[in-house]
């Protein structure tokens, strides 16, 4: 089957806050961190991937221990990767209508069997040229066990995807410090970790 360029899974389950998403391929995934969207009927709604998990997805099938290298395992006995499924949580963190970006809930739940698509470099930078989605990020306990980690992987990849700029990261790590004010501890842990990405 041929899919859209970047285009990664679908949606399985769904609310305003999260989804799940199941991949098509287990072996590609989106980064933990990184920015994805489905569009939906002129909206375009994006989350961040903040958990993965991979694994058998049927009730009489269980992934055992085999002892052997997995490019061996691939070769040898490939009916076990038939089983195989990788599922993404993500966090809804805003949404793109008419070409305006609102750092907010979505106004629905992601479409099931929306198409996830790995958000390209352009889409990426737009997305995250204010940082005000971090509000949802750090409102989120329920779902962001470490909301820190979270934060580190979401400036790793777009240092990776090259749209993160001085200007951008002095600016994300001052609205961070406005959400954390009152943990100075916990601000000084997390602003110098920051700093190791400082081109």
């Amino acid at each position: 089957m041929n899919y859209p360029h970047d285009t990664i899974g679908e949606v399985v389950s769904s609310t305003i806050s999260a989804c799940i998403a199941h991949c098509w391929n287990w072996k590609v995934v989106a980064p933990y961190g990184s920015l994805v969207y489905v569009d939906y009927q002129g909206y375009r709604l994006f989350g961040i991937v903040y958990q993965a998990q991979a694994g058998v997805d049927q009730d009489n099938h269980r992934a055992y221990a085999h002892g052997l290298e997995l490019h061996q395992l691939e070769k040898e006995q490939p009916q076990i990767f038939h089983f195989l499924q990788t599922k993404l949580s993500i966090l809804m963190v805003g949404y793109e209508y008419n070409s305006v970006v609102y750092y907010c809930n979505c106004p629905f739940p992601a479409p099931v069997h929306g198409f996830i698509t790995l958000a390209d470099p352009e889409v990426l930078h737009k997305f995250t040229a204010h940082p005000d989605y971090l509000h949802l990020l750090l409102c989120a306990p329920a779902y962001i066990a470490q909301p820190d980690e979270l934060i580190l992987a979401l400036v790793r990849y777009q240092k990776e995807q090259q749209v993160l700029t001085d200007e951008k990261l002095v600016e994300l790590t001052r609205h961070v410090w406005r959400l954390f004010a009152g943990d100075y501890n916990r601000l000084s842990v997390l602003t110098q970790r920051l700093e190791q990405f400082i081109m």
